[in-house]
């Protein structure tokens, strides 16, 4: 069976462009949300240019910066200043920054209450310590997948994936909510026979076709988070042909984790102005 992501994605979207509108009514703030690049290549243009339409559809200010030529010093005094400004309520840097650039520097120069990415040291701290504020998109993404199927809590989740965009913080978030979380890798022993044991598995590996019926049963749910590219197509990690009718619950790629990330980052920027950042 399908996880139908875009579903999701759509109902996520519906409740936020009522919260943000009444967020303006209550308190006339409209939420506003900046982009900084440096040397913004066309892939990420592209990105640019979705983010700009669904903050349009859920009513969001939508800015994008892009320092062309741009030296460390310039991106530290931009950040600055929109991290001291009080009418811009989110700001994400775009990855990939050029070579010599810091990301993890530059991440956590952006407060706690800004960071719509969920990737400053602060912000995955309070995750690790069950105080979540703003969530990686990608890991916040597979945990609204989770609670849409119902998932029973204490379930057993193996992540093939240690990044801080997946692995790292979805391990935390599903320990937060009474998952029971194995993080496995590239070296990890006995990969095949750890995933078999789960209900359900998240894989980001990157390597298409990867996840066979070796990593399965009939009553997994699997969530592929990896985007490659094959053939002139694109693909998750999953031998998905093969496995849509044999597993319980499988995402799509195209069209599945993917749906729902973008929208997370809104999720982020629109709760943290109805919240105070936990003390």
């Amino acid at each position: 069976m399908d996880v139908d992501c875009k579903a999701i994605a759509h109902t996520l979207k519906l409740d936020l462009k009522q919260k943000s509108l009444m967020l303006e009514e209550d308190s006339g703030i409209t939420p506003s949300l900046v982009s900084v690049a440096v040397d913004r290549t066309e892939d990420s243009s592209a990105y640019v240019r979705s983010k700009r339409k669904l903050a349009t559809e859920l009513g969001v200010l939508f800015k994008d910066i892009n320092l062309k030529g741009g030296s460390r010093s310039e991106l530290e005094t931009q950040l600055k200043e929109l991290s001291e400004d009080p009418t811009v309520h989110g700001v994400m840097i775009e990855s990939p920054l050029p070579e010599g650039f810091d990301f993890q520097k530059f991440a956590d120069m952006i407060p706690a209450e800004k960071d719509v990415d969920g990737l400053s040291t602060e912000s995955q701290g309070l995750i690790a310590v069950n105080m979540e504020f703003m969530r990686p998109a990608t890991a916040y993404a597979i945990i609204k997948i989770l609670e849409h199927l119902n998932t029973p809590r204490g379930s057993r989740v193996t992540i093939i994936n240690r990044s801080k965009l997946i692995g790292r913080p979805l391990a935390m978030m599903l320990l937060n909510r009474d998952f029971t979380p194995t993080v496995c890798h590239s070296k990890t022993i006995g990969l095949k026979q750890i995933s078999i044991e789960s209900e359900i598995l998240v894989t980001g590996v990157g390597k298409a076709g990867f996840i066979t019926q070796e990593f399965v049963t009939g009553k997994t749910t699997l969530i592929d988070a990896s985007i490659n590219f094959q053939d002139g197509r694109i693909t998750g990690d999953a031998d998905y042909a093969n496995l849509k009718n044999y597993v319980r619950a499988i995402t799509p790629v195209p069209g599945g984790v993917g749906s729902i990330t973008p929208v997370m980052i809104f999720t982020n920027l629109i709760n943290a102005l109805a919240n105070k950042l936990p003390k």
